[in-house]
């Protein structure tokens, strides 16, 4: 490879070509996948070779590659055709999908700094002054220039003289973790052989390495070895020292011990069915409905173990951090040290090491959130995504993917079959699977003998109200609630909002108080004692006085997870409330720590958000409450019923899990509503019947495919006027083509200003929407800074 096209690693959007460079000859090893640093402008930065350039333009002298990232190509031909799939699909650059396989998305940091230029003359005081530090101290950075008397106008000076050079230091950002190791060299093995060794300790150290292996210090000081003794081998040249890399897992010594069930005949047929499709190549996918408790995980365990003994690596996705942890816990009880396991709340340099064990096999399952799909494979045989109805899954930044799909893709490169499991199937993986394109698979029954889906109460919160009720809690709920605690059960209560209070309110002038970067109200947190938004992370103290009117008559509006937790606190002697939200969670490993707290029975009400409402699974939980259950039906998004049904669900089957009855009761201001009925009675096929009428009717997805732009601008007008001239364009495309496309908008987007930024948003629908992403990608709003694309949105506000 002479000349090499080379995808810039920045994270820029308008960015769609690549940059010819020419390979010098000591890097002439270089082929398409390389991670390398090159000259860009006048910094260096990291790149990808995407492709030989057998055709470049010899008009211009074309800049040498300055070095390589690693020591072997990054990106395998598979990464790159995901990649490239990607960036056609998603409407953005092949450099912002390359960056998706990196971790931490950036490897290098280059550090501009100045450099002297010998033999410069004509230079004022100040700048003779600079110069002779800069010759003095060697290369200094601008911001440590500015930090010197005079120093900013002196460097102009120089610049303009042409008496400094800018360079640049790069540094690699991911830290690598190592140890020391020791090894025997030829003369000590002689020493050893030849009886020369005085000191027991130092003959015992060769005694031990005489054997040929490399040990590391840790383990040499374990046997004994002090660091003295080893300081001494290595000074008589007996011991060679060295370093070698250490690939960190996260979740070492998480094994539990291993459980076997018997399997229904269901599991039986799944598997199956899964194991012909894989063994016989085939990039199918299916669809692995099964109701609460009826033993989705056991399906994976038995899949897993099936394709490791065939020599294939495995993938299994899980929506939330909150998850990992117990699948985790599963998974190594079967597998051990085979389990890798990656999310966001390891640092880049950990994840980097996960990437590492998968690529050269030394792990052979991987475990992870949405990131996790861009995890390089060695051989990859089975791919399974749990809870694959969730949200979460898809990435609405850009670029905008979907875990689920990037998995199919690479599922159909690598001829594998992929499992979608859920007790609540998203509707279109529901609707495909209907249709036949996917292949429908379905538990009916829980696992465990004698285990049944817990009974379902409405409670209709209105009529507390009007019975003087004006707590969080129902007096069902409240009754059931002592009656599982003094029973030594335990419960979760759920509560899809964060804070002590959802917003404050003065009662003179009827002004929320707000945050001034955001359309939103801001949120009391009582430990904290502080006004927090949700959205941008401001933060004031909380007023003693209405900043609108100046009254004194501030009251606090709505239910937040840390009032809750006060009130069941003083329901009953012997109450446990542990509280599971974003705040309390922050903290690596936090989620595990809190669900081991309350599994082991130190606490007995478990009280969160939607992360303590999926996937759990705690024998000794015997109720369930969701508060405001039907607080998710009211927003203005065609998946609002969709996800309320599947939370409600999801959360009702935490219940009864082992040998005792559950009970679950819904708080609801609703109560006719079909779609909480149906959840009171785990009738999903009921449910995607009515909804998918109704999708039908109104002409929303699986019948028909979506793509929302947003522009993004600091002047609502600016927005709104770049939004319009959009729609208008793609009006007259609509006309000069006849193609079918429904044009909705522009709108603001629900919260219409984050961060002093305000968003409109254009929502686009057809049937074939391969030519709208055409034109996109070739009009002039592709390049523009502010305008984002988010195909196959999965919220339309």
């Amino acid at each position: 490879m002479e000349y090499a096209k080379v995808a810039i690693n920045l994270p820029a959007k308008n960015i769609f070509r690549q940059f010819t460079y020419h390979v010098p000859e000591a890097l002439d090893f270089l082929t398409q996948g390389w991670r390398v640093v090159v000259p860009f402008g006048q910094q260096l930065l990291e790149g990808f070779i995407v492709e030989e350039d057998r055709d470049p333009d010899r008009t211009r002298e074309l800049k040498d590659i300055a070095d390589v990232v690693g020591t072997e190509p990054w990106f395998d031909r598979e990464m790159l055709a995901t990649a490239y799939w990607l960036s056609q699909y998603y409407l953005c650059t092949l450099a912002e999908a390359l960056r998706l396989f990196i971790p931490g998305k950036r490897s290098l940091a280059a550090v501009g700094k100045y450099v002297a230029v010998p033999g410069a003359v004509g230079l004022s005081a100040a700048e003779q002054e600079l110069y002779d530090f800069l010759t003095l101290k060697g290369p200094l950075s601008r911001k440590a220039i500015r930090q010197l008397p005079g120093g900013e106008n002196a460097l102009k000076g120089l610049i303009t003289r042409q008496a400094v050079v800018l360079s640049y230091d790069v540094k690699y950002k991911l830290r690598e973790k190592s140890e020391r190791t020791f090894a025997a060299t030829p003369e000590g093995l002689a020493a050893e052989r030849n009886g020369e060794v005085r000191g027991k300790s130092q003959k015992a150290a060769l005694d031990l390495l005489c054997s040929g292996k490399v040990y590391s210090a840790g383990e040499l000081e374990k046997q004994g070895i002090s660091a003295e003794v080893l300081r001494n081998l290595v000074r008589k040249g007996w011991l060679l020292e060295g370093r070698r890399r250490v690939l960190r897992d996260s979740y070492e010594g998480m094994e539990v011990s291993r459980e076997t069930l018997e399997l229904t005949g269901e599991q039986k047929a799944a598997i199956q069915a899964v194991e012909e499709a894989r063994e016989k190549q085939e990039a199918r996918t299916f669809l692995l409905q099964g109701i609460t408790g009826s033993g989705k995980t056991e399906v994976y365990l038995r899949l897993t173990a099936r394709a490791l003994q065939a020599g294939r690596q495995v993938m299994v996705l899980v929506p939330e951090i909150a998850l990992t942890g117990q699948i985790v816990k599963r998974f190594k009880a079967w597998f051990g040290g085979a389990v890798a396991v990656a999310h966001s709340r390891l640092s880049p340099g950990e994840r980097a090491d996960v990437w590492c064990r998968m690529r050269s096999g030394q792990a052979r399952v991987l475990i992870g959130v949405r990131s996790a799909v861009f995890c390089p494979f060695s051989s990859l045989g089975l791919i399974l995504i749990d809870e694959e109805h969730e949200g979460t899954y898809k990435q609405e930044e850009r670029p905008s993917y979907h875990a689920r799909l990037v998995a199919q893709y690479r599922a159909h490169y690598w001829k594998v079959p992929v499992v979608l499991g859920s007790a609540t199937p998203d509707l279109e993986s529901y609707y495909l699977a209907e249709k036949g394109v996917y292949t429908h698979l379905r538990l009916t029954h829980r696992a465990k003998a004698g285990s049944h889906l817990p009974k379902v109460s409405i409670v209709d919160m209105r009529e507390e109200l009007q019975q003087g009720n004006r707590t969080v809690l129902s007096d069902a709920l409240r009754d059931q609630l002592e009656t599982t605690v003094k029973n030594g059960e335990q419960a979760i209560i759920l509560l899809n909002r964060r804070g002590f209070s959802t917003f404050v309110l003065c009662r003179d002038c009827g002004e929320a108080l707000s945050c001034p970067n955001c359309a939103v109200s801001l949120v009391y947190h009582a430990r904290e004692q502080l006004m927090e938004c949700h959205y941008c992370g401001h933060t004031e103290p909380v007023p003693t006085r209405c900043p609108h009117c100046g009254s004194s008559r501030i009251r606090f509006f709505g239910t937040g997870t840390e009032k809750a937790e006060t009130e069941i606190r003083e329901l009953c002697p012997g109450v446990r409330p542990l509280r599971m939200d974003q705040d309390s969670t922050g903290q690596k490993f936090a989620h595990d720590r809190i669900l081991q707290a309350f599994r082991s029975g130190a606490y007995n009400v478990l009280l969160g958000t939607q992360m303590v409402a999926k996937g759990h699974d705690i024998p000794n939980v015997t109720l369930v409450g969701v508060l405001s259950a039907d607080s998710q039906l009211n927003l203005p998004d065609f998946r609002s019923g969709e996800r309320c049904f599947a939370l409600l669900t999801q959360a009702a089957g935490r219940a009864g899990r082992g040998d005792k009855p559950g009970q679950v009761i819904f708080q609801v201001y609703d109560a006719e509503n079909p779609i909480l009925q149906l959840a009171a009675r785990q009738d999903y096929d009921g449910f995607a019947k009515l909804e998918l009428a109704q999708r039908k009717e109104l002409a929303y997805p699986p019948f028909i495919r979506m793509l929302k732009v947003t522009v993004l601008h600091k002047k609502e007008e600016e927005a709104l006027a770049t939004a319009q001239r959009l729609v208008n364009a793609l009006e007259a495309w609509k006309m000069d083509t006849g193609r079918h496309l429904e044009i909705l908008g522009p709108f603001p987007a629900i919260v219409a200003r984050v961060n002093q930024i305000y968003r409109i948003n254009v929502l686009l629908k057809s049937s074939q929407m391969k030519p709208v992403k055409e034109w996109l990608r070739h009009s002039e709003y592709r390049n523009m800074a502010n305008v984002y694309f988010d195909v196959d949105p999965i919220s339309v506000v």
